[in-house]
């Protein structure tokens, strides 16, 4: 089954608000009778804030919880670039509806109909059928799926329908069109990522219209779209160390190693599958010891093994997401690489006695990364973190900008680019003076909602990309929002997009009561402002 992304559900909420009330407690809202599906807990027939409506659309129960109602606008969320409807007799889901993929279809077309198949089912309680294409069948009560080069019915009917596809935008194949008529859905892409992207939108428009009026019906509608940014990123931490205070008295955080909390395989999969959805295209997949890598000396001790994680590999990429691995090797938050004899401390008599074979150990976990994804999806970024580097962790600048200097030079090694947190590299002198040290450097800039104005951060920004390096900005659910205008105010292509982070504890929703989402808010909102940032408000 499709997983449905979390819908927030708050307590004591507003008559007058479209989205939520106070931090969600999943557990009690599945408890208080609410839909658990794949785990997640959703409102029937639901919105929040930006998803159809900017307000109106909450209103309060008896109960205090949040009762929402069908919004009139479009269900297809990111709002796409162009959306004509028009009169006429419209088509009519149906238990002979077929879905005609390419002949022979990729991952991702295979999922494109999956999810329609599912979503139909769902929606209407009709099982339909999914076919490839074959010469001479029948392109009535259709819906059909591919390139113009992948599935010659595409070409038949865009003919016929006179549908374009958009040619806007930093990537062309993830432009999608698509066109109901009253005998056929026509859903075309110049690339199979474009395919997904317009099936995941028909998903949505299904879905909603099956709330309106649960006949199958579909009026006229044409619709186009396409991305505004390259890269549309949001990090899942499916486990997080939380540290303990300084209760020692000494100055320094307490070492910790080991969480009681497994990682949840369900749970990724509704990250892969509600991100999709949204038409993300990159997970930036934190790590840590989550895995059982064989160049750790004690990985966590509720780790899935490599298989497992390679199989999260391959669920992402059929869902249109490339997976960038995140290992941090900053000295705040290296707590990964410790063992339960030996944990990581926050001090520098730590880091003179550990560093440096610390670093050997995470660059021989970091060749097994690699060695282990290339095959099923090609590694073309790692991300090394190294924030706050020597602001919560004992490293020197001269130290963290060796381990900067060794984990590039690895990683460039395996024809990989390196991806890295801003904050403490700027202050060194590789970041004053040696760009050409780093050619192929990916550069993340953020802040919190407080030290470095917007304006400060673009000028960063646009100083990284005058040197040739990539950059692209973090949101941070506790941060400033993006400046849009001031990003597109000089254009480059080495302005790739956005990476959004949430710092929370993650686990599987309707099960267990002390974590805090799965798949939050935060996730849909920033959705809108990737996909049409050159718009967004």
């Amino acid at each position: 089954m499709a997983l449905l992304i979390l819908a927030a559900l708050f307590l004591g909420c507003e008559a007058d608000v479209c989205g939520f009330c106070e931090p969600n407690n999943a557990f009690r809202a599945c408890a208080s009778g609410l839909e658990c599906v794949g785990n997640l807990c959703i409102r029937p027939g639901g919105n929040v804030e930006g998803e159809c409506c900017d307000r109106g659309s909450a209103t309060c129960s008896t109960d205090h919880y949040c009762v929402y109602r069908i919004c009139e606008t479009t269900p297809i969320y990111p709002p796409p670039k162009e959306e004509t409807d028009f009169p006429g007799n419209p088509f009519l889901l149906g238990t002979g509806t077929r879905i005609i993929t390419p002949e022979s279809p990729q991952d991702t077309d295979e999922t494109s109909a999956l999810i329609l198949q599912t979503q139909v089912e769902e929606s209407l309680g009709l099982e339909i059928s999914i076919e490839p294409y074959q010469a001479g069948m029948s392109l009535e009560n259709v819906i059909v799926l591919g390139t113009d080069a992948s599935n010659p019915a595409v070409g038949t009917l865009r003919g016929a329908l006179g549908l374009e596809i958009p040619a806007d935008g930093p990537t062309p194949s993830e432009n999608y069109a698509f066109a109901v008529s009253p005998d056929q859905i026509l859903v075309a892409a110049h690339e199979s990522e474009g395919v997904l992207n317009g099936a995941q939108a028909l998903k949505q428009l299904i879905r909603g219209e099956s709330r309106k009026s649960p006949t199958g019906i579909l009026g006229q509608k044409v619709v186009k779209d396409y991305p505004d940014v390259e890269m549309r990123g949001f990090t899942p931490h499916l486990l997080i160390y939380f540290n303990s205070q300084d209760n020692d008295g000494d100055g320094f955080k307490d070492p910790y190693k080991l969480m009681d909390v497994p990682v949840d395989l369900d749970v990724a999969r509704a990250y892969f599958h509600a991100m999709s959805e949204f038409r993300y295209n990159t997970v930036v997949l934190a790590l840590g010891d989550i895995v059982t890598w064989s160049a750790l000396p004690q990985p966590e001790n509720t780790a899935i093994s490599v298989q497992e994680f390679l199989d999260l590999v391959r669920e992402a990429n059929r869902y249109g997401l490339e997976i960038i691995p995140f290992l941090t090797g900053s000295s705040s938050s290296n707590g990964w690489i410790g063992t339960v004899a030996q944990p990581v401390e926050y001090t520098p008599d730590y880091i003179a006695a550990y560093d440096a074979q610390n670093l050997i150990t995470t660059k021989a976990v970091y060749q097994e990364i690699i060695d282990a994804i290339d095959p099923v999806q090609p590694v073309r970024y790692f991300h090394v973190g190294m924030d706050e580097d020597t602001k919560f962790g004992p490293r020197t600048l001269e130290q963290h900008e060796f381990w900067v200097d060794e984990l590039y030079d690895l990683l460039s090694a395996n024809g990989v680019k390196t991806m890295l947190w801003h904050d403490t590299w700027i202050k060194t002198d590789a970041y004053k003076y040696s760009y050409p040290a780093y050619p192929e450097m990916h550069i993340l800039v953020w802040n919190y909602d407080t030290p470095v104005p917007i304006t400060i951060r673009h000028i960063w920004i646009n100083d990284i990309v005058s040197k040739g390096m990539e950059v692209s900005q973090s949101f941070l659910l506790n941060g400033e929002p993006a400046d849009f205008q001031a990003w597109f105010a000089t254009p480059s292509p080495l302005k790739k997009g956005f990476i959004n982070v949430v710092w929370n504890q993650e686990g599987t929703f309707c099960k267990e009561e002390h974590y805090a989402s799965v798949v939050n808010i935060h996730m849909r909102q920033n959705a809108h402002k990737c996909w049409n940032a050159r718009t967004y408000p």
